[in-house]
């Protein structure tokens, strides 16, 4: 069975492990593998957030802010994820940051993720 939406070439994931988005928040940084076009920014989580995590994307190039996920709720397994504020384009070897705060929970861990397409 085909796919309902074709799946770019040209578009690459990436991506790094946080261990903590709920209580004592930690910062993680992602490198950009190829120039391009930063088109979807999210997180994958591996247990329930208490409360309301908020995570800023930001470029540690510029400092310049991609955008903010709210993380609330959801259960492992469970992805929140956004379309950048404005157009922004990324360099290969550049870093993305993904800062978490807010959100309450022990042990609260997931996966922080970007694309881009070429």
């Amino acid at each position: 069975m085909p796919l309902p939406v074709h799946h770019p070439n040209n578009e690459v994931e990436f991506g790094a492990f946080c261990s903590s988005l709920g209580a004592t928040p930690a910062a993680v940084t992602a490198h950009v593998p190829r120039t391009g076009q930063l088109t979807e920014i999210g997180i994958a989580q591996n247990a329930a957030v208490t409360g309301t995590s908020t995570v800023t994307v930001t470029l540690a190039s510029s400092g310049a802010t991609v955008g903010t996920l709210s993380v609330t709720g959801g259960g492992a397994g469970t992805v929140f994820s956004a379309i950048p504020n404005v157009m922004t384009y990324v360099s290969e070897d550049d870093v993305v940051v993904f800062t978490p705060a807010g959100g309450t929970g022990a042990s609260i861990s997931g996966t922080c993720f970007a694309k881009v397409r070429g």
